[in-house]
């Protein structure tokens, strides 16, 4: 945390950053609340149920000292750090692992001694028994997804966003209330100790009132990504990453009043590389930069600014190169900043002095290098 006598306090945390301005002749303390109060009086807002991944203490019941039996659905990129988080705990036992593409779900099983496979999610519910069930498919399968096991009467965890529009999460937590089931969803940034401290410092008036606040989630989406969906309706980088900003600015600062937002196509088409390592051809069809302007009340607004459209000089940049035969798979971490110039040329820019070897390896793979010197 760095602080800024009279300006504003900036918090980082990987890819993101949050910035928090105040009056800094303000005086006035904010009322000393507890951690459980404070989530008490600010989860819940835009509609979501929010909490932790932990489930130990008693969000989901069973019978005497049962492990909570787990079923996941969605075998793709994300579904590995579930499984391997869960498989940590003592109280947790992945019973099943179920996708729609069957050869998805099977090399999740074997990898992680997973004993029962399905290709569907009514095949799964009819299969082996389970507790609790936890969405890791793609963003516009979540909503259908989550309602079919919420009917079935199973506890819920779904990756972020829990529905497509507001009034079907509605629909989807009315549904549990109903069926008397925990209903959990990404993202949980407000269980984590960074959130505490934020909210604590807050809490306690060592910021002194607060007025503003800037939230910024962003990074070069087809570099990234390697499924086309998240160009696809439903998809985008607001559900895909201003959620993490919008979770985190109602979590410190309170619900929304009022809302204000504007979005827009940088790229009317992009090329995504699959994880079969296919090229395919995407035309854009949802939110690839946006800014959500939100008002907490009392004078105090947030504003926050995702996209699938920016530079990432924070974080490095991974090239895979696989090699067949007895060759393992060569990974390189390069710090720097990818972009494309006008000719569509993939440029990464550098302060690194790479060997030719690796300069001549990434031009083969179409990047040419652009040397940055310190000033």
């Amino acid at each position: 945390m760095r602080i800024f006598p009279g300006a504003k306090s900036e918090y980082r945390t990987n890819n993101w950053s949050l910035s928090i301005n105040r009056n800094h002749n303000e005086t006035e303390s904010v009322e000393n609340i507890s951690r459980r109060r404070f989530l008490g009086n600010t989860a819940g807002t835009a509609a979501i149920v929010v909490t932790g991944m932990d489930l130990s203490a008693s969000a989901v019941q069973t019978e005497g000292t049962r492990k909570i039996r787990v079923g996941i659905i969605g075998c793709g990129s994300v579904s590995w750090k579930y499984i391997s988080e869960m498989q940590s705990k003592s109280y947790f036992e992945v019973i099943s692992a179920c996708d729609i593409i069957p050869s998805r779900a099977k090399a999740r099983a074997k990898e992680y001694n997973i004993p029962h496979v399905y290709s569907h999610i009514d095949e799964m519910l009819a299969g082996a028994e389970f507790d609790f069930l936890v969405n890791t498919t793609s963003m516009p399968s979540h909503y259908k997804v989550n309602k079919r096991a919420l009917q079935a009467g199973r506890h819920l965890w779904s990756e972020k966003p829990l529905a497509d529009s507001v009034s079907n999460g509605q629909e989807l937590i009315e549904l549990a209330k109903k069926n008397k089931v925990g209903f959990w969803a990404a993202p949980c940034t407000v269980t984590s100790p960074q959130f505490r401290s934020m909210a604590e410092t807050i809490a306690q008036g060592k910021l002194g009132r607060i007025c503003a606040a800037r939230a910024i989630y962003g990074h070069n989406g087809a570099f990234w990504f390697w499924a086309p969906e998240f160009f696809q309706k439903r998809g985008g980088c607001l559900y895909d990453l201003g959620v993490y900003n919008i979770t985190t600015l109602t979590g410190l600062l309170g619900p929304v009043k009022r809302v204000a937002g504007m979005w827009g196509i940088v790229h009317p088409e992009v090329v995504v590389t699959t994880h079969e390592n296919e090229k395919v051809r995407v035309k854009v069809e949802t939110d690839e930069n946006a800014l959500l302007m939100m008002d907490h009340g009392n004078g105090l607004f947030s504003h926050i600014q995702t996209g699938f459209s920016y530079f990432d000089s924070a974080k490095p940049h991974d090239f895979m190169a696989a090699q067949r035969g007895e060759q393992k798979d060569i990974r390189l971490t390069i710090g720097g900043t990818l972009f494309q110039d006008k000719e569509g040329q993939n440029i990464l820019a550098t302060p690194l002095n790479l060997p030719e070897e690796i300069a001549l390896f990434l031009f083969q793979r179409g990047y040419h290098l652009m040397r940055l010197f310190p000033s």
